[in-house]
């Protein structure tokens, strides 16, 4: 986001852009739009060959996107990778068991690579 400030430097007033990160949303190419997607919004990421599916509680998105673009604009403390083929939102986990990730309906699994990672950053948001 872009804003414009007011510096005073002598009394002169100058205007300063800068930029302003906001991880409350994220803009996506999706066809020929770029649509805006709240990132509290988001359940879980899905890759799709070169696609991602970007999973809402009202939609299912894609966009033409890869693994490390999207890692580079979700918010760090939000999303954790889990599987070479999933990110999930951490706080729409609704369980744990045998290495998988109930989110909604869905059942995602914790890949080998990823376990360790993830259930250290799930401890460390619990205490």
């Amino acid at each position: 986001m872009l804003r414009l400030y007011q510096k005073e430097n002598n009394h002169q007033e100058a205007l300063e852009p800068k930029i302003i990160k906001d991880n409350s949303f994220i803009f996506l190419k999706v066809g020929h739009r770029m649509q805006k997607i709240f990132t509290d919004d988001i359940y879980y990421i899905e890759g799709m060959k070169d696609y991602l599916r970007i999973c809402t509680a009202g939609e299912k998105i894609m966009t033409l996107m890869n693994f490390a673009g999207i890692e580079e604009i979700l918010p760090y403390e939000k999303f954790v990778r889990v599987h070479r083929s999933f990110i999930v939102s951490i706080e729409k986990i609704d369980h744990i068991e045998r290495n998988r990730i109930k989110i909604l309906d869905q059942y995602i699994p914790i890949g080998d690579s990823y376990s360790e990672y993830f259930f250290n950053k799930i401890k460390g948001l619990s205490k």
